[in-house]
């Protein structure tokens, strides 16, 4: 029997870097439901490469949208992949995962599914930053199962701090480290099981509202790559994200002078270049791809200052 897990966290947790480890790794055939509020999903992209089955949901929050992209896309894995074994529903920085739980369920009893509940990753180094966070909040509360990362990026008084702040929202739920992606679907299924009876906790106070929060894609064509120096566009990134409330950077890039495309991407302030790298003609022979989610943001300023480094 299929099993159907969902997957949440905010922004950065470690989300995708679990799901690629758990497609690289493990001998179970695994169906993926990728969710990005941008209209260019670059996760969704990067996943289609491998061999798992993959539907992107792009440009909407499916806690959001009456779940409608969410059925669909269930409904076109089980249709096409009748051989899974599980099902990962990965969800938005901002989901509330309750609001999938309706649809998860009607599709576990169509399809005769084993729902498993929701598996949140909780982000050690900034979560006790966004205390005032809602999203956040209703991650933690409606998960079964929390595994905590980016561990060795604090000290232990601030994991003992956020460990005294998840058992406060949810006490209930069981957690577990989490060290760059690595853990086992045999370790997921120790602690998660069939749910039959499901009680919600309460939530005082509890908002689910995106409004103020804006997704800025910008593309630029293979053709017409980025130019100056690698150094410079990547400082310039830098600086949008210094100057910007952006929760979560990432791009896919095109140097004029690289067969390669140079992967970044970034949570708040920290920013990152990726040792791997991806073949132009498998990813993508037309476009590079850089999104920015946060709040407030303003595109118009954000696209004029990248404009400059592309090649007319």
């Amino acid at each position: 029997m299929t099993k159907i897990i969902v997957l949440t966290g905010f922004f950065g947790s470690g989300k995708t870097t679990l799901i690629k480890h758990l497609i690289k790794t493990s001998s179970q055939k695994i169906g993926i439901i990728e969710n990005d509020l941008a209209e260019l999903n670059i996760d969704g992209k990067i996943l289609n490469l491998s061999d798992s089955a993959i539907e992107v949901i792009s440009n909407a929050c499916i806690c959001c949208t009456g779940n409608k992209h969410l059925t669909q896309s269930i409904d076109m894995l089980m249709s096409t992949h009748s051989n899974l074994e599980y099902i990962f529903i990965e969800t938005t920085g901002l989901a509330n995962p309750i609001k999938l739980r309706e649809t998860v369920v009607h599709a576990s009893i169509k399809y005769n599914l084993d729902y498993m509940g929701t598996l949140c990753i909780v982000d050690a180094k900034h979560t006790m930053d966004r205390l005032n966070v809602d999203e956040q909040l209703t991650q933690i509360a409606y998960s079964d199962y929390i595994l905590i990362s980016k561990l060795d990026l604090v000290n232990e008084t601030i994991f003992n701090s956020l460990k005294e702040y998840i058992g406060s929202i949810n006490p209930l739920a069981k957690y577990d480290k989490i060290y760059m992606g690595q853990y086992s679907i045999d370790k997921i299924e120790k602690f998660l099981s069939p749910i039959s009876n499901y009680t919600e906790p309460i939530i005082k106070n509890s908002k689910h509202l995106h409004s103020n929060i804006k997704s800025v894609s910008f593309t630029c064509e293979f053709m017409k790559p980025f130019s100056d120096s690698e150094d410079n566009l990547f400082e310039t990134i830098k600086g949008i994200i210094e100057n910007n409330k952006i929760f979560r950077s990432k791009g896919i890039i095109k140097f004029p002078y690289e067969n390669e495309l140079t992967i970044f991407h970034s949570v708040e302030k920290e920013f990152q270049i990726e040792d791997e790298k991806v073949n132009r003609e498998v990813y993508n022979n037309n476009r590079s791809d850089i999104i920015f989610i946060g709040k407030d943001l303003n595109q118009q300023s954000i696209m004029s200052i990248l404009e400059k480094f592309r090649i007319n």
